[in-house]
C-alpha cells in the first residue's frame, strides 16, 4: 500500500476513534497522507503518524482533482458516506477500500461489511480495525496517548465543556454543571475555563452567572489546536459525550464524562483515563438527539455522583 491515503471522519471525536487504526498502519511500516475536513487540520497536525494533511474542497470533484496530482496508488475510506467515495472514485486512485453502505459499493474496489452487532454493541474503534483486518493487516487494537502540546494557561484549571455538537439530548443541565464546579473549587484553588463553540456561548453565560467564583468564557474563542492544548493540560476535563470527552481521552487527560442519549459500549472514550458515568433508563439508548419525554437519562445523574468521580480524579 505504498502512497496511500486516508479518508478521515468529519467530526473530532469519529476523527479520534480512528487512531488505534492509524497507529496500527505505522505498525504495518506505513505513514500515510490524510484527507480532512479543513476545521480538522489542526487535529490530524498532532498525530505523528500521519505525512501529508490534504483539506477537502468545497465540491467533491474539486477534490479529486486535487488529490489526482498526488498520484495515490489507495485509499481506506473511515466514513461510510456516498460522497466521500465519490471523490476516491474521481480521483482514479486504483485500490479503494472502506464499509458497505449508502449505495455506494460500485464505487469501491474492495467493500467490507461492518461487523454485525446482534450479540451486543462493538465499539467504533475497533470497527475501524475490522476493516484493516479485510484488507489483511495485522490488528492488536493498542492505543498510545498523543504527546501534549505546550500548556497554554500557567495555573491550574478545570476545562468545563458542557456542549455537545449531536443535540440537547446529550447536555447534562447546565446548573448541575454549576453546582459541581462550585464544590471542586470550595477548597481549591482552580480556575475553570468553559470551552466550547460559539453556539454554546449561551450556555457559558448561564453558567458564570450561577457560579460562586468567577470563570473564564472560552466558548467560541480559541482555534482547534488552542482547544486541544487547553483540553490536553487541564488538571481536570468535565463533559457530555462529546468530541471534548475524545480529545481528553487521546492525550491521557483525567476526565469525567456523562452519557445521555448514547451508548459507552459503541463511543466510549479511548484509553482509562476517563470516567463515564451513565444511568440506565428504559427508553435508552435511544440515540435521539432532543429528547421526547423528559431527559430522565441525564436528570437521573446528580451531582454527587458527578463531584464524586471529579473529586477521585482531582485526588
Amino acid at each position: 500500500m505504498e502512497h496511500l491515503l486516508l479518508r478521515s471522519p468529519n467530526w473530532l471525536g469519529d476523527a479520534v476513534m480512528t487512531l488505534p487504526a492509524v497507529q496500527q498502519l505505522t505498525v504495518s511500516g506505513l505513514h500515510p497522507a490524510i484527507l480532512c475536513p479543513e476545521k480538522l487540520r489542526d487535529f490530524w497536525r498532532l498525530i505523528p503518524e500521519i505525512g501529508d494533511i490534504i483539506s477537502v474542497q468545497p465540491k467533491p470533484l474539486a477534490t479529486a482533482k486535487l488529490l489526482r496530482s498526488k498520484k495515490f496508488t489507495a485509499a481506506i475510506l473511515f466514513p461510510n458516506s456516498l460522497t466521500t467515495a465519490l471523490e476516491i472514485f474521481a480521483a482514479r486512485i486504483p485500490q479503494r477500500y472502506g464499509f458497505h453502505g449508502h449505495h455506494r459499493r460500485w464505487l469501491l474496489t474492495k467493500s467490507c461489511p461492518r461487523p454485525a452487532q446482534t450479540k451486543g454493541y462493538i465499539h467504533q474503534a475497533r470497527q475501524n480495525l475490522a476493516l484493516l483486518q479485510h484488507l489483511n493487516l495485522t490488528v492488536s487494537g493498542h492505543f498510545k496517548p498523543i504527546a501534549k502540546p505546550a500548556a497554554p494557561v500557567a495555573k491550574p484549571y478545570i476545562a468545563l465543556c458542557p456542549g455537545a455538537e449531536y443535540g440537547a439530548a446529550k447536555r447534562w443541565p447546565t446548573e448541575r454543571y454549576a453546582a459541581v464546579i462550585n464544590r471542586l473549587r470550595a477548597d481549591r484553588d482552580l480556575d475553570v475555563l468553559i470551552l466550547g463553540t460559539a453556539g454554546d456561548a449561551a450556555t457559558a453565560a448561564r453558567l458564570a452567572t450561577q457560579s460562586s467564583k468567577p470563570v473564564i468564557d472560552q466558548t467560541g474563542k480559541t482555534t482547534l489546536a488552542k482547544f486541544l492544548a487547553l483540553v490536553a493540560n487541564a488538571r481536570l476535563v468535565l463533559c457530555n459525550d462529546s468530541g471534548a470527552m475524545h480529545a481528553a481521552a487521546m492525550f491521557g487527560t483525567p476526565a469525567v464524562a456523562i452519557f445521555g442519549s448514547t451508548e459507552p459500549r459503541l463511543t466510549a472514550p479511548l484509553g482509562d483515563t476517563v470516567s463515564v458515568i451513565r444511568e440506565h433508563v428504559p427508553c435508552g439508548p435511544c440515540f435521539l438527539r432532543d429528547c421526547p419525554l423528559d431527559l430522565r437519562c441525564m436528570t437521573t445523574v446528580s451531582v454527587e455522583q458527578v463531584t464524586a468521580a471529579c473529586e477521585k480524579k482531582l485526588k
